[in-house]
């Protein structure tokens, strides 16, 4: 059994994520704040601290840890392109693994 993260979830240290294979893949489960086009870059640049800030919370990282997800932050300027390289690469692996 593997999970479907490069990084190894410290909730389940008997499951390997999938990079011990070879695969560097995240996927799984995520929380994607998005705001309609054209809105101000100050209100983005805002709302992005905002997030940040109760994505740091230690409120919010014990309970990630006790629900077993292994927290990983993008922000604005990364979460299109890990979008787009997850498709990709997620249509790849399951091609590779004959699922």
């Amino acid at each position: 059994m593997v999970e479907l993260s490069s990084i190894q979830n410290p909730s389940f240290p008997s499951v390997s994520p999938i990079s011990t294979l070879g695969y560097d893949l995240e996927t799984g489960s995520f929380i994607l704040l998005a705001a309609p086009k054209n809105t101000p870059k100050e209100v983005i640049a805002s709302l992005e601290t905002s997030f940040k800030d109760a994505f740091d919370s230690e409120e919010f990282q014990t309970w990630v840890s006790g629900v077993g997800v292994t927290p990983n932050w993008l922000g604005v300027n990364d979460v299109q392109e890990w979008i787009n390289t997850l498709q990709s690469e997620t249509f790849k692996v399951m091609d590779e693994l004959d699922l």
